[in-house]
């Protein structure tokens, strides 16, 4: 009888056991735990580099290694700098979610609280450019799993500098900048050699995008859209593999500004709206470091985009046309065609039909995609 009451009791333990173990967050349940390097700054102003913290592997429940999502078996390390210098050209997207994970209250306007449609962004990254790699640039909280669809040649790439409480909030755009900031640095301290692009994670490449890079001469690229107040936009940026030394500075220079005008508008006790970064503000301060907003929208009309030289640091600054490089889809494919659009920006509410553009491209190509009737 005793040896019964024994019996049972052990396997009441055990049933316990498995419920707790059974409850652990998603991002430690199936077979892994996402652990990537890690990156801290002094300061988002200067020229502070990278403090390294341990580097690691994905690390598999059975004591092995993956590079793929949580739940994957794949072969490929989490990313050394030998990974990331074999990389001829890398798609980053920020992704990040707030403390609380990807939850938000019914009708709230939350700001990085809903699952990203980052994997059709690098995956149609992948079709136009197979030789890419893509990054996420998070902080070191953002849990991912299965269903964040993360291949082998995506690195996660966590910084201490990014808030994640700010995530969610009109500070975002601002830990974007910093981490966009962090992501330069580490690129240039580890002389890796790709072309970077950094575009918004509700992106579609649909072209090929080599020729960002063929001209020479400038520290950082941006996009604009014609308007009288805030032409430049922040959903694609790139930078040349021999620029990021000074395509970080010029990220310093922003964040600077940005951050002087910020608290002085604070002890001005202006409108909520001025004293918060603000959500778009990030616009404002790439236009306000160049200086000329008209000018900006003048050049709109070259096709080509034109070069301007920062109003301080000289730092020169390429400018190309949305329409072609971050366009908000409308119309038929053939409209992209003329145009000649490379990057479709489903933004707000236009996520749903990312899988058009998308599914268009992985079955047929560019040529597919310019044959939809509607890209929207």
């Amino acid at each position: 009888m005793a040896l019964k009451a024994r019996a049972a009791c052990f396997l009441w333990v055990t049933i316990v056991i498995g419920l707790v173990l059974c409850s652990l967050p998603a991002v430690v349940s199936g077979s892994s735990v996402l652990v990537v390097d890690d990156h801290s700054f002094a300061s988002v102003r200067g020229e502070t580099l990278p403090h390294h913290r341990s580097s690691s592997r994905l690390l598999l429940a059975d004591g092995g290694s993956s590079g793929g999502p949580p739940g994957s078996t794949g072969g490929h390390e989490a990313p050394t700098v030998e990974d990331i210098q074999a990389c001829p050209l890398i798609f980053a997207s920020f992704l990040a979610t707030r403390p609380d994970g990807w939850k938000r209250k019914r009708g709230e306007r939350c700001n990085g609280c809903h699952k990203s449609p980052a994997w059709i962004t690098f995956a149609s990254a992948k079709v136009v450019h197979p030789e890419a790699c893509t990054a996420i640039i998070t902080d070191t909280g953002t849990a991912f799993d299965a269903g964040d669809k993360i291949d082998a040649k995506t690195f996660v790439l966590r910084y201490e500098i990014i808030d994640g409480s700010k995530i969610g909030t009109p500070d975002l755009m601002h830990e974007r900048m910093k981490g966009y900031r962090a992501f330069l640095q580490q690129a240039f301290k580890e002389k890796w050699n790709a072309n970077l692009v950094m575009l918004d994670s509700d992106t579609v490449v649909i072209d090929k995008i080599t020729e960002l890079f063929a001209r020479r001469g400038y520290d950082y690229g941006l996009t604009a859209r014609k308007n009288p107040g805030m032409p430049v936009q922040g959903g694609v940026q790139f930078v040349r593999s021999d620029g990021y030394q000074r395509a970080a500075e010029f990220l310093g220079h922003v964040l600077a500004g940005w951050e002087t005008r910020n608290a002085a508008a604070k002890k001005a006790g202006g409108r909520v709206s001025d004293r918060g970064f603000g959500f778009t503000n990030d616009q404002r301060a790439y236009g306000e470091s160049i200086g000329n907003v008209r000018a900006i929208n003048v050049s709109l009309n070259k096709k080509g985009g034109a070069l301007f030289t920062a109003k301080d640091g000289g730092y020169k600054v390429f400018v190309l046309p949305a329409d072609m490089w971050n366009r908000t889809p409308s119309g038929a494919g053939s409209t992209l065609k003329r145009e000649r659009t490379r990057i479709l920006h489903y933004k707000g509410g236009r996520k749903d039909s990312m899988h058009t553009a998308y599914n268009a491209l992985k079955k047929g190509g560019t040529a597919a995609v310019h044959a939809l009737k509607s890209v929207k």
